[in-house]
């Protein structure tokens, strides 16, 4: 059944289901296995409607963690509540999504994550001067770098439930 659904694909979407065995789908990193999206298919009994949620899922999870000082979560929090609308867009316009900061009061951590399309995140915006500007901004109630940066550590994902 499975076989026929497949032959009902528009020619164009067909390449998509070209996959090897570590999931790659031209050249877009996947984490599912080929036999994953087989199952899908399979599951869907030959009902192809959006085929392509089923195959892989473009955006990429981000986590990293950052340090605030000592006392600053309130004025951190209002920054970030009145954040310049060219920053937002420049994050938006790079591919970034559902971006969240979370705030350990014990440690004074800042857990940062994002959803990413394509081939940047934020920490690849280093060289626009939107951003050095709201390092700059930043850099009195945060641990950074000489340059102003946020002295950033990325997080590995441990665990994921779709």
């Amino acid at each position: 059944m499975w076989k026929r659904a497949i032959a009902r694909l528009p020619f164009v979407m067909l390449p998509i289901l070209h996959t090897n065995w570590a999931g790659h789908y031209n050249g877009i990193r996947s984490k599912k296995s080929s036999k994953e999206i087989l199952r899908r298919i399979k599951c869907e009994k030959g009902k192809i409607e959006n085929i392509v949620d089923h195959i892989y899922d473009p955006m990429e999870r981000l986590a990293f963690k950052m340090k605030l000082n000592p006392g600053q979560k309130a004025a951190y929090q209002k920054r970030h509540d009145e954040i310049w609308p060219e920053l937002k867009k420049l994050l938006t316009d790079s591919g970034v999504s559902e971006y969240s900061i979370f705030f350990d009061e014990e440690t004074d951590t800042l857990f940062a994550f994002q959803k990413v399309s394509g081939s940047g995140n934020s920490q690849d915006l280093a060289e626009n001067p939107i951003v050095q500007k709201w390092w700059k901004y930043m850099a009195d109630i945060m641990k950074v770098n000489p340059d102003s940066s946020p002295i950033s550590m990325p997080l590995e994902e441990v665990f994921y439930m779709d």
